[in-house]
């Protein structure tokens, strides 16, 4: 393996924080239940991009390329689409999660990363299918 594995369960923490504050950075630290299951929404397609992310990175990170943070989704669109490296690479992450929005839709998620998000879903009665989240 060339590539530090992602802890699921933080950076699933790390995006709802994130989605928190930007929501709502008011009540960010004491939210209620609809701005919890707001956040987890919002979270949901960074979270899906990560994840893919790191999937395209076991297949295809070397020593000497370990693919660190979007780099994945760059290489897919680019070797998939035809996109260009500029082009690419001044996307945002709504953008990236945009233009592989067939991609994400499709991705089987690992155990340890639907079993991050479970516990944020079951209280707010979201349902992981619902969200599109496909076990293998």
């Amino acid at each position: 393996m060339c590539f530090t594995p992602m802890n699921y369960s933080a950076e699933w923490r790390r995006i709802t924080k994130s989605a928190l504050q930007e929501l709502d950075p008011e009540n960010a630290h004491s939210p209620n239940s609809d701005l919890c299951k707001r956040a987890i929404l919002h979270a949901v397609p960074e979270y899906l991009l990560n994840c893919f992310c790191e999937r395209e990175r076991e297949k295809f990170a070397w020593q000497w390329g370990p693919l660190e943070g979007l780099k994945p989704a760059h290489l897919h669109l680019i070797q998939k689409h035809g996109w260009t490296l500029p082009g690419v690479r001044g996307m945002t992450i709504q953008d990236l999660c945009l233009a592989l929005h067939h991609e994400l839709a499709q991705l089987q998620l690992p155990e340890a990363a639907r079993n991050a998000i479970q516990n944020d879903l079951d209280p707010h009665r979201v349902n992981a299918a619902s969200l599109g989240f496909q076990s293998p």
